[in-house]
């Protein structure tokens, strides 16, 4: 199974779409006799929050619908990860099952990703190095299921990922902790090393600055613990730690993102400060609340759409 870039460089600017296929499932099978299935990171790609896909998909569905128009006209993507589905363990059922039937309207235009910054960093440094193929941020595991539960019912969805994370949401509440616990743990790693020793911040900025990675990743996490570095008291909770998850990732391979309004604050104030420090990659842009989900709109809008039609 493949994942590819939306263009066969990395660096490629994120409006040029040499490529038109989001998720596919071409007519080639594997060596097990099951067909392949791939997923291509078009561009605008968009990243909503928790919040945001509530907002989309239930509580004001007009708007959902200027999305799910302004996606399919121009080709985009919608990018879901792992945290997206693992957030919805709400005790009413009707909030997971209305965003799963949001997304299942979307289709194709998905890309599954990981939202784990340093897993994704790794696998940065590979591509880097020629190793593997496809977008660093890509997550196999979750298109591969995709697949599979595709082949078995019949058709492509992903609704009932959502019912099942509902129903076993005791369980999946004690998963969402492990991911915080391991998250938390490799900030404070890092942040340990910006507190004992002075010079690694500059040695670290500096290393990416000369590095020319194509993604902003390592940048934006590097330069969202330097900034908290001084607090030496503040403690990660939970919750904030998987805002991290939602932010990081979706920022560097991402077009359009919406946030919650203190993360996105953050992410606006480590991105200065990458500026600052001379690091120009890309980064998306970013929003929160219903404002911003309205100025997130109009930008998706105005993006230039496709000759050919979704």
């Amino acid at each position: 199974m493949a994942q590819d870039f939306a263009c066969p460089e990395p660096q490629c600017n994120p409006k040029c779409n040499s490529r038109t296929d989001v998720i596919t499932f071409p007519s080639i099978l594997d060596a097990t006799g099951r067909r392949l299935v791939t997923q291509n990171l078009t561009h605008p790609a968009v990243y909503l929050d928790t919040w945001a896909l509530r907002l989309f998909a239930k509580d004001e569905p007009a708007l959902g619908d200027r999305f799910r128009a302004a996606l399919r006209a121009t080709r985009g993507t919608l990018v879901l990860s792992s945290l997206n589905l693992g957030e919805f363990t709400f005790d009413v059922a009707v909030h997971a099952q209305s965003v799963g039937t949001f997304i299942d309207l979307l289709y194709p235009h998905l890309f599954f990703s990981h939202f784990d910054p340093f897993a994704v960093i790794k696998e940065e440094g590979l591509r880097m190095a020629r190793q593997g193929r496809g977008s660093p941020a890509g997550d196999q595991g979750m298109l591969e299921l995709f697949a599979s539960d595709a082949a078995r019912r019949g058709h492509a969805s992903v609704r009932h990922w959502f019912d099942a994370v509902h129903a076993e949401r005791v369980t999946v509440r004690q998963l969402l902790d492990s991911m915080a616990a391991a998250l938390i743990t490799a900030v404070d790693g890092v942040r340990a090393q910006f507190i004992s020793d002075p010079e690694y911040g500059k040695m670290a900025l500096q290393s990416i600055k000369e590095s020319a990675r194509p993604r902003a990743t390592q940048a934006l996490i590097r330069a969202l613990i330097y900034r908290m570095r001084n607090d030496h008291g503040y403690k990660l909770k939970r919750n904030e730690t998987l805002d991290i998850g939602h932010s990081i990732v979706s920022a560097a391979y991402c077009d359009f993102v919406l946030l919650d309004g203190p993360w996105n604050t953050r992410v606006i104030d480590a991105v200065e400060f990458m500026r600052e420090c001379g690091i120009t990659t890309h980064v998306a842009e970013t929003y929160a609340k219903r404002e911003g989900a309205l100025q997130l709109l109009d930008k998706l809008e105005a993006w230039p759409t496709k000759l050919v039609a979704a």
